[in-house]
């Protein structure tokens, strides 16, 4: 829904990498719901348009995969 704004792009651009991670056996599978936890509460909801979408999904991904390393060092 257009009232969410760009949060289901985030939600999912996050959980996308943590899947990726926890496959690659670098994320515990509980941790995932952390990552997108993280992420989604790091994000400002952008007005609805294609280029905010795509935008707060390479925005997502960089925060998750940021995340995914931090715990990881």
């Amino acid at each position: 829904s257009s009232d969410l704004g760009t949060y289901p792009a985030v939600f999912n651009a996050a959980n996308e990498q943590a899947v990726y991670a926890f496959h690659r056996e670098e994320l515990s599978f509980l941790a995932i719901t952390d990552i997108i936890s993280h992420v989604v509460d790091a994000h400002d909801s952008l007005e609805m348009s294609v280029e905010a979408v795509l935008e707060a999904e390479i925005w997502a991904r960089k925060m998750a995969d940021s995340e995914i390393a931090r715990r990881k060092a």
